[in-house]
């Protein structure tokens, strides 16, 4: 009930109301536009608190269990169809890791996935997230666009299992049909920021200063590590 009372409603299999939770806020266990919701092999609710900006997980019976902010880094040049180039906070709507759609793959490992979509007016963002059920990133793809790969504010996601999703788009209307390949390139996730004072040279092209980004990418022959800002990547 996420539009006009920021509430999760339990119903029993025969329609009966058992209970509920939330209100409107920004606190822990109040919610700001509930988009979407999902539930793992355990039972636990999972609720992206949209204008939030978070996924809110509570246990089968309304408990708090942990709340998963998404802080990855948007780097590529967003893709402005009206309006204005976005800026952090201009638009609780389009900030990067605000969750319009989410979904839990079935399996006994699962997975959570997040769109990291665009709203009505803006091709911003656009990517879809995979993380661990405890928020931890593993991976993304997809841009904010009109081409096949490309998402233009995805509203619905399906995890037919942990490589095949069915991705639903307003703006595009249309649904892709997503498969993923264990094992490809397909995503690199910011990992850490360089710490310390002093600027280190972690080849003969690549420095990296104090405060920058750095990540570390996982292929089938290799691992490397690379600078979120400009891709430059060095041997892990």
């Amino acid at each position: 009930d996420g539009y006009g009372n920021s509430r999760v409603v339990k119903i029993s299999p025969d329609g009966r109301w058992l209970k509920t939770w939330g209100e409107f806020g920004k606190e822990p266990g109040q919610f700001n536009i509930l988009h979407s919701i999902a539930n793992d092999a355990k039972g636990n609710i999972y609720v992206a608190d949209r204008t939030n900006r978070r996924i809110q997980v509570f246990d089968p019976n309304g408990g708090p269990v942990r709340i998963i902010t998404i802080d990855v880094p948007y780097t590529k040049e967003p893709n402005v169809m009206l309006g204005a180039m976005p800026r952090q906070n201009s638009n609780a709507l389009n900030v990067n890791g605000a969750p319009w759609a989410i979904c839990i793959s079935p399996g006994a490992h699962q997975y959570l996935f997040t769109s990291n979509s665009n709203g009505i007016g803006d091709f911003n963002n656009g990517e879809i997230y995979k993380m661990e059920l405890d928020g931890t990133v593993v991976g993304k793809f997809g841009k904010a666009g009109k081409q096949l790969k490309e998402f233009a504010t995805t509203h619905g996601i399906d995890c037919r299992n942990e490589n095949q999703l069915l991705v639903g788009e307003v703006i595009n209307w249309r649904m892709q049909r997503v498969t993923l390949k264990p094992g490809a390139n397909f995503h690199r996730v910011p990992l850490a920021v360089a710490s310390g004072d002093a600027t280190v040279r972690v080849s003969p092209q690549t420095r990296v200063h104090p405060g920058e980004q750095v990540g570390l990418a996982i292929h089938p022959e290799h691992v490397h590590w690379f600078k979120a800002s400009t891709g430059e990547r060095w041997a892990a």
